[in-house]
């Protein structure tokens, strides 16, 4: 085969941004984040608010209204997308809905003051909190467009639960202190002033959260009109790679939503389970997510997003049914909900990170606020706004209603609980068919998960890859993955590639080499023609020993322009590919060079690659009136 018939592949889109300003932005987003979530934690998680709204009267329908409502106001997405498409810089749009949308809650506040009358201050608020998730959609899908041209796409996943780990750490932090605050004033009869005080906190960090993206750049695009309303919202609908995403999305927020709005009324209303003990057993769902995000990151990037979303949903269909069949009696029913909420932010960690992981691969980057905004308008919305009125109407209607077996008393909350489980599970369904970037078998995922002897010597490991202090630490992490070839270790050595230390980049290429994926080809190929890389030498060893189409390609498209080092673990490369493609430029090269180690490499190469012939007789067949003289042997 002639190297001349090796085709290129198309290149992809450049980096909007440089890696500096990528890991700037980011952790920016990071730390503003941390603040965001204070503000979600003091005002709008379940058991400060729940607790505020009970003493303010609110019945399970009112919690299923609020649900719905908030679910319906998704409708918004789609203003947004339309909007996204026809300007080109986001950011202050978004600063200032975010603004709005953050002040707005001191309504919610100013409720028992306004009102006299039970049910005017529950219907205020609950106007008040259609308004204020009104705007918060209206900005959502912009900032995830504006994220997602921030992100490199090859990292999003890790980069995602990077960020998630962090904010629920922030999270548990903050639900613990709240849940101490609603505590101290419940006791004293107080629960609105508490709420009001730890409200008002809230709305400052959000505040400031919204004000420290002025800094984040917002990478300058061409306006791209979407069309009319009707166009806009029907391209998602049309776009056959993305409908089965679609479709999954709008069940499973059906089943999600079905029973997940009575979870904390079910417990301080049906338990009688005081404000601060609810809050601490929904705060280890958190603890889970803490836990689990680094290591379903890991596992996206290494096996793609739909086996990991097949295999957490599997389980978080089973997590809820604690609030079924835990025993009545407080001193078993507060560790049972505590582990079944634990267990459930573990596989939530992964449900959340493999679905923003299909949103932003299944999604083009032209029309992508709207293709976000028209899945959560049908999903969240639609589907997820219409099942807990459901389930809030169902509670209601048995609300006189119960049947004992035994020890236990069931009543409306269970049945709902019941039916969302089974609704869960078909959600398997519905996950086969989401797109993927890669294929693999969930059952091939699975048998690595049960691979615990493996598995978590590498998560550490790559842990302290990326994050030991010392060059040597990280270089040893490097060279242990080495060691043990886990898939799990690519993603981490990918990035390692662009470590300070020379020392680590040496291990991370070696590392990458003897895994041999060839995810791994496309980074190895930017350090072999990267002069500043210092792991040229290493980079060629290691796409030889990938050995895959990619890896072929690089090293015969760069036998020019390289150091006598570097050139020599390039020719010992394509001898151990043993491709034919390599005869002519390795003949080409011979003419070109007279350092007489690299001429005998040369020769060497052509006798492993053509093992029926000398190098002689291969030359021979390429004499020098019969073949072309390639300077710089470009294919």
């Amino acid at each position: 085969m002639a190297a001349s018939n090796i085709p290129s592949p198309p290149k992809p889109p450049g980096p909007l941004l440089s890696p500096a300003q990528v890991a700037r932005s980011w952790r920016t987003a990071t730390m503003a984040g941390m603040f965001g979530i204070t503000y979600y934690v003091f005002c709008i998680q379940e058991v400060p608010r729940v607790r505020f709204l009970t003493e303010l009267k609110a019945t399970p329908l009112d919690f299923g209204v609020i649900a719905g409502l908030g679910a319906f106001a998704i409708c918004f997405q789609l203003i947004a997308g339309i909007w996204a498409g026809r300007i080109r810089r986001r950011k202050s749009f978004w600063i200032t809905v975010t603004l709005i949308h953050r002040l707005v809650f001191i309504g919610v506040l100013a409720a028992p003051a306004l009102f006299l009358d039970e049910r005017a201050r529950v219907w205020w608020i609950i106007g008040v909190l259609f308004l204020h998730d009104s705007l918060a959609n209206l900005g959502g899908p912009l900032w995830m467009a504006w994220m997602g041209d921030i992100v490199p796409s090859e990292s999003v996943n890790r980069m995602w639960a990077g960020r998630q780990r962090t904010l629920t750490a922030v999270n548990v932090i903050g639900a613990v202190f709240a849940g101490l605050v609603i505590g101290y004033f419940e006791k004293r009869t107080q629960v609105i002033l508490g709420f009001t005080l730890l409200a008002v906190a809230g709305v400052a960090s959000g505040v400031t959260e919204t004000l420290m993206y002025l800094s984040i750049p917002d990478p300058a695009r061409e306006a791209e009109p979407e069309g009319s309303l009707y166009e806009a919202t029907l391209r998602p609908l049309r776009d056959k790679q993305f409908r089965p995403f679609l479709y999954f999305s709008v069940y499973w927020y059906f089943a999600l939503m079905l029973g997940a709005p009575f979870f904390t009324p079910y417990m301080i209303q049906c338990l009688k389970m005081p404000a601060l003990t609810a809050q601490l057993v929904v705060t280890a769902a958190l603890i889970g997510v803490v836990l689990g995000s680094p290591f379903w990151g890991i596992l996206c990037d290494t096996y793609g997003n739909r086996p990991v979303l097949q295999i957490t949903l599997v389980a978080k269909a089973f997590t809820i049914l604690a609030f079924v069949f835990a025993p009545p009696i407080p001193a078993v029913y507060i560790p049972c909900l505590a582990a079944a909420y634990f267990l459930d932010g573990l596989v939530s960690a992964g449900v959340m990170i493999a679905i923003q992981g299909i949103t932003f691969h299944a999604s083009p980057r032209r029309g992508r606020a709207m293709y976000i905004g028209m899945t959560n308008f049908l999903a969240v919305g639609v589907a997820g706004g219409i099942s807990p009125v459901i389930g809030g109407k169902m509670i209601e209607l048995l609300r006189d209603v119960s049947w004992d077996v035994g020890i236990y008393r069931f009543s409306g909350y269970h049945l709902v609980f019941t039916i969302s489980v089974a609704l869960r599970l078909g959600a398997l369904y519905f996950a086969a068919r989401v797109p993927s970037r890669k294929m693999i078998p969930m059952r091939l995922v699975a048998g690595q998960l049960a691979n615990l002897r493996e598995m978590i010597p590498a998560m550490w490991e790559l842990r302290q890859l990326s994050s030991a202090r010392l060059a040597g630490e990280r270089a040893r992490a490097a060279r242990r993955l080495r060691d043990r070839r886990s898939p799990l270790a690519i993603g981490g050595l990918i990035d390692a590639l662009e470590d300070q230390s020379r020392t680590v980049r040496q291990a991370a290429a070696d590392a990458l080499g003897k895994i041999g994926t060839s995810e791994a080809s496309a980074p190895l190929a930017r350090a072999l023609v990267n002069p500043e890389s210092g792991v040229r030498p290493a980079a060629a060893r290691a796409l030889g020993r990938i050995g895959d189409f990619a890896s072929l390609q690089t090293l015969l498209q760069n036998l020019c322009d390289l150091d006598p080092k570097t050139l020599g673990r390039t020719i010992d490369s394509l001898a151990r590919i043993g491709d034919s493609a390599a005869i002519l430029p390795l003949i080409s090269l011979f003419d070109e060079i007279e350092e007489p180690q690299l001429r005998q490499k040369i020769s060497e190469a052509l006798c492993a690659i053509n093992k029926a012939g000398t190098p002689q007789e291969i030359m021979a067949l390429f004499g020098r009136g019969r073949r072309p003289h390639v300077a710089g042997v470009r294919i």
